[in-house]
């Protein structure tokens, strides 16, 4: 293992470790405290205890079943997704579990609707600190992470849409107005992760440069993306140059930029938000 590998990996865990502490933080102070119902396994585990509760009267810490329940996918984890992916997951929502046990409810404000405003911002704040790091929080967010390798859909709205399903199913056990506050915390999270996770943004570049044969080889090895090239002459020095043309995730734009201003000096290089691409893309994975 070199020590830029080193450096990913510890990068990574500090992520992880952040991301799990505010999701704690989220539970515990937000979400508890506000008497809201997270969605995801957090929900589902909350709702498992709660019929446990009323048929049997038997209470059951919904953290520890939250625990069981991702740890019963992270087999199918390992093998659909990547074993680095996994195993950063696991100690992401094995942290959470940790923290919320020794973290305890404080009630911060009355108002709930601003409990479930900063709940949603802090959980999507740990989700995106996660993903970044190449885990997730678990749960639905795995099935998140396996659609988003595989495909350009735009699946968080749709892993919304669930959880907005769970919370109405929930409703009936902890009443509707519990639901419909837990809507607008779920809301916050999802639109900060969609929002700012730089996964889900493509960006153009159209690459103006003397040296075209060396920068696209370096794009092709860098990103695994196709480049487009094409003559080019400039009005101005009547120099002949190569326009490259070239389309990425956001979060490889600084690197490959960086990468590409050290071959060429002069390079003149364009960025462009992309909004939909049709076609064969490569989107780099998380494994």
């Amino acid at each position: 293992m070199d020590k830029k590998e080193v450096i990913h990996n510890v990068r990574s865990v500090i992520l992880v470790i952040m991301s799990a502490l505010i999701y704690s933080i989220a539970i515990r102070v937000f979400i508890d405290s506000a008497n809201l119902i997270p969605a995801g396994f957090i929900g589902l585990s909350l709702i498992v205890v709660k019929i446990v509760e009323l048929f049997t009267h038997i209470t059951i810490p919904y953290m520890l079943l939250y625990f069981i329940f991702q740890c019963s996918l992270i087999t199918l984890v390992f093998k659909i997704i990547g074993k680095r992916f996994a195993l950063l997951s696991i100690l992401q929502f094995t942290l959470t579990t940790i923290f919320s046990v020794f973290i305890p409810v404080i009630s911060l404000s009355d108002d709930i609707i601003l409990l479930a405003l900063f709940g949603g911002v802090l959980t999507g704040t740990a989700v995106l600190l996660a993903l970044i790091g190449e885990a997730s929080t678990g749960g639905t967010d795995f099935v998140a992470v396996y659609f988003q390798n595989k495909s350009n859909i735009p699946i968080w709205d749709y892993v919304m849409f669930f959880n907005w399903g769970i919370l109405v199913f929930a409703g009936f056990f902890m009443g509707i107005e519990a639901a419909l506050y837990s809507m607008v915390f779920q809301f916050v999270s999802t639109t900060l992760v969609t929002t700012f996770n730089s996964r889900n943004r493509l960006v153009s570049l159209t690459i103006i440069t003397t040296k075209g044969d060396e920068i696209s080889r370096l794009l092709m090895e860098s990103t695994r993306h196709g480049v487009t090239v094409s003559d080019a002459k400039g009005a101005f020095t009547n120099t002949h140059k190569q326009m490259l043309y070239t389309v990425m995730n956001q979060f490889e734009v600084n690197s490959v930029i960086h990468d590409i201003r050290l071959l060429d000096p002069n390079v003149f290089i364009n960025v462009s938000r992309s909004e939909k691409i049709y076609g064969n893309f490569r989107k780099k994975k998380i494994s």
